[in-house]
């Protein structure tokens, strides 16, 4: 299983700028009617820097497509409002982890496996209630916290989906999103609770 595909607009430089994964991310979500939603979001970027950005994934110039688990943090991060430029790889999804950590609670959001084998995570419809949620005002602690949640529950749900077809039980979590402590501890405490034999690195 994995995320679905979204395009990265400037390539790798989407790294480095959050805001563009989460303007890919949106903007498949929405399609065109993402943009009086990303320019709420972001208002901090002119006209023809959107423009520039909506031609680049209509034309598919420097825009590969991700399913990276990484740029879907970074995607969050931007549209909770961290930085939209970071000087180096996971600095977004550290200060996403970080507010997360700073409350307890937050609202309940899904992410469900569509189809069977291979599945995939569509995360259009989390990303639109986060956006909408967070232009309504809430805690953006909340939704960070709300998000681990998500991607926990939604490795859980992809984890018995391999059970229930292939019979395995042993998960093993690693890669480099599994260095977020509360994602792993979330995961982790989810999965030995549905009885899996948990492996780490």
């Amino acid at each position: 299983g994995h995320l679905s595909y979204v395009p990265m607009p400037g390539g790798e430089a989407a790294i480095l700028h959050p805001w563009r994964m989460a303007v890919g991310h949106l903007m498949k979500a929405y399609g065109t009617d993402a943009l009086p939603l990303l320019t709420r979001l972001f208002p901090d970027h002119s006209d023809s820097e959107w423009f520039t950005i909506q031609r680049q994934i209509e034309t598919h110039f420097n825009t590969p497509l991700t399913s990276s688990a990484g740029r879907l943090f970074d995607t969050v991060a931007a549209i909770l409002g961290f930085p939209a430029e970071i000087s180096y790889e996971g600095r977004a999804a550290i200060l996403l982890q970080k507010a997360a950590e700073e409350t307890i609670q937050g609202p309940v959001l899904d992410l469900s496996p569509e189809g069977k084998d291979p599945f995939v995570f569509n995360p259009g419809f989390l990303l639109k209630r986060i956006a909408e949620r967070k232009l309504a005002g809430q805690d953006p602690r909340e939704l960070a916290f709300g998000f681990h949640r998500a991607i926990a529950t939604a490795i859980v749900a992809g984890c018995q989906r391999v059970r229930e077809t292939h019979g395995l039980d042993a998960v093993a979590l690693s890669g480099g999103v599994f260095q977020n402590r509360l994602l792993l501890q979330m995961t982790e405490t989810m999965l030995t609770k549905e009885r899996f034999q948990v492996l780490l690195p």
